[in-house]
């Protein structure tokens, strides 16, 4: 049993590592509609990454002790590849920097001009996760399904909810020229807000889909119609504020504003996950999770350094399409998946990428 769950964990982590390389330094016409809906599709791979371990994690039975170490282990390998990632970047360009700023942007949390950690800020978010574990497990443990859902649901209105609210609120009056309430400062008032608690909503919601697997609820084949369609809502909901903020539903070279901090997204994240699940048990499936999803961090971490070269090299010669931007997807994945493959090998690098 423990097998086939990580089977088809380790698939849905598949898919989620391609949808971030898909939406990295992306090749797609600017008056792609197309385009516009893949990317807000596969904004849903780190909620994604968030609710396997979420699904995981929040049923282990271990120490606070235990739980603090995988979050040390954690930020100690976001060190590690922030410095490497310093050290790459200064081959393409001069990087102006102090001990401070390097100290700063090293050890807390901090950008540094001329280095694009942009896909690193998942490291941040998951730690507090991890911190929280200890706190929140015991529901999931005792199987509090009534406690586990107003926690999630307590942790969605004090992110998702607001923000939703307050931007949508935002781009109501920039269209409708009028001064109109600004609610974001609602969110402090509840008690697990903060930058990231859009994925400790994330977190939760992996635990609650596997309180409700218990139940025989997800197997459910009219579970799995809603799940399709809450995807197609929730892709209509996020192209329609889409056209709020743009004007259009063109890609034009412009992601989403605070992407994850829509419910819309969170809806899309959660039956996407719903939806892929059952897709796991399948002999392709249970293949691609044990050579691309047992490989997805080390790919998480290796992808963005392989596309910087691609963006300044390789893309100019290339012509903009779609079609490019999958196969840029595809070619780039398989190749981070061999040198992630390789590099566990050794066992520093292996804990690195673990």
């Amino acid at each position: 049993m423990q097998t086939k769950r990580l089977d088809y964990l380790d698939f849905i982590k598949a898919v989620a590592i391609c949808m971030v390389v898909f939406c990295h330094r992306v090749v797609i016409p600017d008056d792609s509609v197309a385009g516009a809906v893949c990317m807000v599709l596969v904004f849903s791979a780190v909620p994604c990454f968030m609710m396997c371990s979420g699904y995981v994690l929040l049923f282990k039975q271990e120490s606070a002790g235990k739980s603090f170490r995988r979050a040390g282990h954690v930020y100690l390998c976001m060190v590690v590849w922030k410095a490497l990632y310093f050290f790459f970047f200064q081959m393409f360009d001069t990087v102006e920097w102090n001990a401070v700023t390097l100290f700063r942007y090293l050890f807390l949390f901090c950008s540094l001009p001329g280095v694009d950690t942009e896909n690193l800020w998942f490291l941040q978010a998951y730690i507090p996760a991890l911190l929280a574990t200890p706190l929140l497990a015991p529901m999931f443990t005792q199987r509090k399904f009534g406690m586990a859902l107003a926690y999630t649901g307590l942790a969605y209105l004090s992110n998702q909810f607001v923000m939703s609210a307050h931007l949508l609120l935002q781009v109501g009056s920039s269209r409708l020229h009028v001064e109109l309430f600004d609610v974001e400062m609602l969110s402090h008032v509840f008690p697990l807000g903060g930058e990231y608690s859009s994925m400790l909503v994330c977190f939760l919601l992996g635990g609650v889909y596997r309180l409700l697997e218990e139940r025989n609820l997800p197997q459910k084949r009219s579970f799995q119609i809603a799940a399709f369609f809450g995807m197609a809502l929730g892709l209509a909901i996020m192209m329609g504020v889409r056209y709020l903020q743009m004007g259009s539903f063109a890609w034009k070279s412009i992601p989403l504003v605070a992407k994850y901090e829509w419910s819309g997204t969170l809806l899309t994240s959660f039956c996407v996950f719903a939806l892929l699940r059952p897709m796991g048990d399948g002999k392709l499936a249970r293949w691609l999770g044990r050579n691309v999803g047992q490989c997805s961090m080390g790919v998480y971490y290796l992808h963005y350094l392989c596309l910087i070269p691609l963006s300044i090299y390789v893309y100019p010669l290339l012509p903009v399409s779609l079609w490019v931007n999958f196969a840029k997807t595809a070619l780039v994945v398989a190749f981070c998946v061999l040198l992630t493959k390789a590099g566990k090998r050794i066992p520093l690098v292996r804990e690195l990428m673990r």
